[in-house]
């Protein structure tokens, strides 16, 4: 078990190197880009080096909500895609965190004021819930609220989910965010299953994603519901690896998420990032207002505004050529790793190009025709920042978390022989039923149905049957005699 475990170790870090040679080139091209993004370029322009990388994927996941209309057909699926994000950074304790919960806030602010004024309203009427005399005061307003704390409860995201839906009559149409500096709070949380969320951020990566309740607790929900989230959260090394246990990696968690790690020397000095000039702030701040007023319809508090198909199929060759390049890897090293991480890490890139793209447009419509970037270099610079996204994603879960997800990989293939070699005859117990082989049977993999194992049995004289539905083995008659 040791040897296949040291093989396994080798072997990641063998095909890492060779994705980190194909990342170094993709990254070279991405920050030879001369003009990124309006919004990402003010705040990656205030970045120091270190940390452009946790900078650009932190903008990410605001950015994602000021994108939350658009709509990207994407190569591979049927369905249009939505541009949600999962980023999680990985830092240890006093690593310049702080940073990120500055820039995040900074981009957030106009979504901020949005949600809060929602939140008054709620409170407005509990207050005169509070005194009124009379109960006939009216149905609670439906709301939006969709800025969610990580210990919120799920129960709690499907009421606000169906909030959403009363409002505007469409399921999902809002994304929900939740943004938090310490990953601990969603761990500590997780240890009940009512406040563990993983489930949630499975299904909300995906536009089509619902969540059904239906308990008998007046507390819960009875139905189902859409819901898509994008998230920020930062973490230190070993809350992030107890928030990624062997079941979130096995159920989906991980390869949903885009791990962002951050790591200084010892004894360097703190990160210092420099002020944004007065006039990038203003303009920024134009950007977000352009893009939140193609979020929610200013005329009307009941509508959003039409989604927005996206069309950036000019990546389909890049896609294409990074799947080929990967494929090729993970068949030379024999790693399911590859194979299977390699498809969300495209997919995540893709989301996060389709937002870069949208950006570049709307920052075309503000300024003079003089000053506008030709469509041909925003597609050039959108190829580059996929093509940096997906060898950086793929990179670093592996990186990360490759040796696990190998190691988990080889006790599913063992254990998957083990069953193998033991037939489902042995299985049985002595005196068994229909049942019985129905359990076993799935145990084993075996997709027989007992109605047509039980008469070949008999017919084979290996079982005898003993009424009432039960059976025993022959051999055991045998040797009890």
């Amino acid at each position: 078990m040791n040897e296949q475990l040291n093989s396994n170790l080798n072997t990641t870090t063998m095909y890492n190197n060779e994705i980190g040679h194909y990342l170094s080139l993709a990254r070279e091209n991405f920050y030879s880009i001369s003009r990124f993004p309006a919004v990402l370029r003010e705040h990656l322009e205030a970045t120091p080096e270190l940390m452009k990388d946790v900078v650009f994927f932190s903008c990410m996941a605001p950015l994602s909500m000021y994108n939350m209309r658009i709509r990207i057909p994407y190569l591979f699926d049927r369905e249009m895609m939505g541009c949600q994000v999962q980023i999680f950074v990985i830092a240890n304790q006093a690593s310049g965190k702080n940073n990120i919960d500055f820039i995040q806030s900074d981009i957030m602010s106009l979504m901020k004021d949005f949600n809060n004024s929602e939140l008054a309203r709620e409170r407005e009427y509990e207050r005169r819930k509070a005194r009124s005399k009379s109960k006939n005061i009216g149905d609670p307003p439906a709301t939006t609220v969709f800025m969610l704390p990580a210990s919120t409860s799920k129960v709690q995201v499907c009421r606000r989910a169906l909030s959403v839906e009363e409002r505007y009559g469409e399921p999902g149409g809002v994304f929900f965010y939740t943004f938090s500096p310490e990953l601990g709070t969603a761990v500590e949380s997780s240890k009940t299953g009512f406040n563990d969320l993983r489930v949630l951020n499975r299904v909300s990566y995906d536009l089509s994603g619902t969540y059904g309740q239906d308990h008998g607790s007046e507390l819960s929900i009875h139905g189902t519901v859409n819901i898509n989230q994008s998230l920020l959260y930062l973490g230190t090394p070993g809350v992030m690896a107890n928030y990624f246990n062997l079941n979130s990696i096995e159920n989906g968690n991980l390869s949903r998420a885009i791990i962002v790690p951050f790591k200084q020397a010892i004894g360097s000095a703190a990160p210092i990032f420099k002020p944004m000039p007065e006039s990038d702030k203003a303009f920024s701040h134009k950007v977000l207002q352009r893009l939140f007023d193609e979020v929610f319809d200013s005329s009307n508090s009941k509508c959003l505004m039409p989604e927005k198909v996206v069309d950036i199929s000019f990546l389909n060759a890049e896609v294409e050529r990074f799947h080929e390049e990967m494929s090729n890897l993970a068949v030379e090293v024999q790693s399911e790793a590859v194979d299977t991480y390699r498809k969300r890490s495209s997919v995540s890139a893709y989301r996060i190009a389709a937002i870069c793209y949208n950006i570049y447009n709307t920052e075309n419509q503000l300024l003079d025709k003089d000053e506008e970037l030709p469509m041909c270099q925003i597609e050039n610079n959108v190829k580059k920042i996929f093509r940096f996204a997906a060898y950086y994603i793929l990179h670093s879960t592996l990186g990360i978390f490759g040796n696990t997800i190998e190691t988990l990989n080889m006790q599913q293939k063992n254990l998957f022989k083990i069953v193998r070699k033991t037939g489902l005859y042995e299985s049985l117990p002595e005196v068994f039923s229909r049942e019985d082989i129905e359990v076993y049977s799935g145990k084993l993999f075996l997709k027989s149905p007992a109605r047509s194992i039980i008469p070949k049995w008999l017919k084979n004289n290996r079982i005898v049957a003993l009424g009432d539905g039960r059976y025993q083995k022959i051999y055991a008659c045998q040797n009890s005699n």
